[in-house]
């Protein structure tokens, strides 16, 4: 580079670099912050997989074409708060021909068995536990 270039360099852009601020400090604090959401989120997801409420299915019966029975095991956490599962009942070919929510109230053991019936558009094959949770929704709510 020739002489007069650098001096309109230095006119332009100064003498030197400014020191004060490296690009060093900025990857730091980019790996601090990125090592906390990191640390966060694990600490979420452990917190939040573990289900307070399971079920497992016992048995079922088909009693109809218009209906199935299924026996379905339920574990709670904690027995003195109410619980709501949802059961499903399949055609032979896995498609879902019939739906059930069920209330599980407050009191009672920690595993309890339940018989629920679950009415089917078509004829079902099979019933199957599609979840449970302590969360009841408002329309399943037993305090209204």
């Amino acid at each position: 580079m020739n002489a007069a270039k650098k001096s309109i360099q230095k006119e332009r852009y100064g003498e030197t670099r400014n020191q004060k601020f490296s690009g060093k400090i900025v990857v730091v604090i980019l790996a601090v912050v990125l090592a906390a959401t990191l640390a966060y989120a694990v600490s979420q997801f452990m917190r939040n997989s573990e289900a307070d409420v399971t079920a497992q299915e016992s048995g079922g019966e088909i009693v109809s074409d218009e209906r199935m029975t299924m026996s379905i095991d339920v574990t709670r956490k904690d027995p003195s708060k109410p619980a709501y599962c949802i059961v499903t009942a399949l055609d032979y070919d896995k498609n879902e021909v019939g739906r059930r929510e069920f209330v599980i109230p407050r009191g009672g053991e920690e595993v309890e068995r339940f018989l629920v019936d679950i009415p089917t558009r078509e004829r079902g094959y099979a019933a199957t536990a599609y979840g449970c949770s302590a969360t009841l929704p408002p329309h399943l709510d037993p305090r209204d």
